[in-house]
Parts: structure tokens; sequence; C-alpha cells
């Protein structure tokens, strides 16, 4: 895709949170020569694993999904429910903007509002997003969500953020979201890895911090890939207390891949595995999890067919030796499974049937909630 002609917004910058996403420097002459000699061998066979990878673990940057067309269909999706006064139709794909009925969509137009925003990395590449933004986000104590969606889910579609909004804009407190497509995708430049990924995250939270919210007021939210970035941002902002939400997210890249690879034929997981590794694609979710200290919920669909519950990050945090009083894990169930909105689900195990969406609402997006998890 063409690079944002404009300038950006804002810049990021390498600070303490981020340096460890930093390229390492040369340490010599000889140094550097063995790293271009290696580069030129290994081209080919790199070149055609990416590939490959990309296929399996980052679709949104393939030119089959992030193309032209596809940019189109995921900007009337979001035009259709801020530009316009369309109805909305609940039963579309057309129309994944639009809450289930027109009431709730009339109370977001009224609350919130679109801002284009264009932020650069700190290695220099060009993110597009969007902040949509409360109408009382200004006054004391607002909130902004961080949303990150799914692999191959351009966050014009809305599926991110359009159950949270259907939620939070009546709430007592402000919340306004940010979004981004991250390197590769759609106006975005560059390519990505998975050190870009999260440093992509990273300037986003940084744009938030600039915008004057307090870093305790900064939600992260991710969906399934979006979960493995928002799970490693967070690892690198240890001094926040504000909750972390993952939805239907996977322990990590490696034990996703076994999934992955049991859906083709003659199950070459062991290949699909090194051609991850040696491509720098870990995203080892629980291991991060072991660095945050804030409240953590962690949404796993019982029926998910995209992350099974064998490689669920729920079910791992589930095991004795993860287990932590501030990370909550709660099976959901309804809907199609892997996409569905939280308004959709109810949480399996609680005396009564519990909407995921209220629980949510009432027990995270609040101060006394949040106080009271990370006390």
């Amino acid at each position: 895709m063409p690079a944002i002609p404009q300038a950006p917004d804002f810049k990021a910058a390498w600070t303490a949170h981020n340096n460890e996403l930093k390229p390492l420097p040369f340490t010599s002459t000889m140094e550097r020569i063995i790293y271009v000699a290696k580069e030129i061998i290994v081209y080919i066979p790199r070149a055609v694993a990416s590939m490959i990878t990309r296929w399996m673990i980052y679709p949104a940057a393939s030119p089959f999904i992030s193309n032209a067309r596809t940019q189109t269909i995921a900007n009337k999706h979001f035009d259709k429910f801020w530009k316009t006064t369309q109805a909305p139709n609940a039963f579309t794909y057309d129309n994944s903007w639009f809450p289930a009925t027109a009431s709730l969509t009339n109370k977001i137009r009224e609350a919130y509002s679109p801002q284009e925003i264009t932020l650069e990395s700190p290695d220099g590449e060009t993110l597009h997003g969007h902040y949509i933004k409360h109408k009382d986000a200004d006054t004391p104590g607002a909130k902004v969500i961080l949303a990150f969606g799914g692999n191959g889910e351009p966050y014009c579609l809305g599926s991110v953020t359009n159950w949270m909004q259907e939620m939070l804009c009546d709430h007592d407190t402000p919340h306004s979201f940010l979004m981004i497509d991250p390197r590769g995708v759609f106006k975005s430049t560059g390519k990505p890895t998975q050190t870009g990924l999260v440093l992509d995250a990273d300037t986003l939270h940084q744009y938030a911090e600039n915008l004057g919210y307090d870093k305790d007021n900064i939600i992260l939210y991710g969906h399934s890939m979006g979960g493995a970035m928002a799970t490693h941002l967070k690892a690198l902002h240890t001094d926040s207390n504000a909750p972390l939400i993952l939805s239907r997210t996977f322990s990590s890249l490696s034990k996703e891949s076994e999934h992955i690879a049991s859906q083709l034929p003659f199950n070459p997981a062991r290949l699909i595995k090194y051609i991850i590794r040696n491509l720098g694609w870990k995203f080892n979710n629980v291991e991060q999890l072991q660095k945050i200290k804030s409240p953590v919920h962690i949404f796993n669909h019982v029926h998910d067919q995209v992350i099974p519950r064998e490689a669920a990050l729920a079910t791992a945090m589930d095991l004795p030796e993860n287990t932590k009083d501030h990370i909550h894990t709660y099976d959901v169930t309804g809907g199609f499974g892997h996409m569905e909105k939280f308004s959709q689900l109810t949480i399996c195990g609680m005396p009564s049937v519990t909407n995921a969406a209220a629980h949510l609402r009432d027990h995270v997006f609040t101060n006394v909630a949040a106080t009271q998890a990370s006390a």
C-alpha cells in the first residue's frame, strides 16, 4: 500500500519502556559483514518462509487481504456508521459497526466522534488509525481503550469496538477508543514482525499519553492476535494499574501453530513451528503475563474453532503454576464462537446466566472495580 501523504500527528520515541525492542547496533565492521553475508545466503529461503508465515500467522498483511478492494470495503463499513444516518441492519456483516437497535446507534453517534490520526513509530513506520473520542473525554478521570483487533481484521470493519461502545456510551466514566492498522496493513507502512507489531502498539500507547491520559486510565483490549499485541504491550508498562482485557487469545504462537498444522495435510507441525520460531514469531503470552501485576481478564469461548481450548490462553492460565489472584479467566458460550460480540455471550459457571458484556461493564469498567481488583 502507498505511504500516507500527510505529516504524522505524532512521532513516537524510543523510551525506557520500549528500548528492549530497539535493534541492537553492530559492535564491529566484521559483525556487519557477517550479518550482510548471512542475509544474502538466507534471502530466498527466508522470503519463502516469510510468505508462508504471513499466510498462516498474519494474513492481514497479505496482498490477498490488505489490498485496495478490501480497504474500500472497510472504509465503507466505517463511513456507513459515522458519516450517514442509515438505519442499522444487525443481521448483515456489511453493517458490523451498528449495534442491535437504532436507539443504541443514535446514542453512540451522540456520545462519540471519530478523528482520523496518523502516527509515526520510533523506527520510522507510518501508522493510520482513528481516535473515537467521547464527548466528555477532556473531563478529569476520563479513560481511553486501546483496542487491537484479530488477525486480518482491519479496525474499520468495526467488530473490534462496536460492542464496547454499546456498553459504555451511557457509562458514568467517559471511555474513548484508539485504534490503528498495524504496519503493512492498508495505509500503514512497513512489513509485520512480532517486534514491529509490539512497537506499533507502544506507539499508540505513547500517543494516548500525549493526549493527556494518565497511565492508569489507559485500558488495553485485544482480540485473538490483538490479544498478543495487548499482552506484550502491557508487559512493557507494568507501572500502570489499568486492566488488560483479552478475548479469545492463544497461550503462545507455537501452541496455536499446532492447531493450524492439524488442519493441513500431513500435519507439518514441526516444520511450521521451526519456520515461526526462526522468523522471530513467538508471542508467548503466558511468559509475558508473569510480568503483569494489574488486573487481567481473559475470555475463552468453549466452542472456539480458531483457538481451541488446548491452545487458549485461559486454559494455560488456569494451570496451578500460572494461577494468580489478579488474573481472572472466564469460559463463555453463545453465538458463533471466535468473532461473536460480548453482548451475545454468557459466562459459564456463574450462579445465574451472566451476560459477558454486562459483567465487564459492571465489574471491570468502573473505578471501584478496578481499584478493588488491583488492591
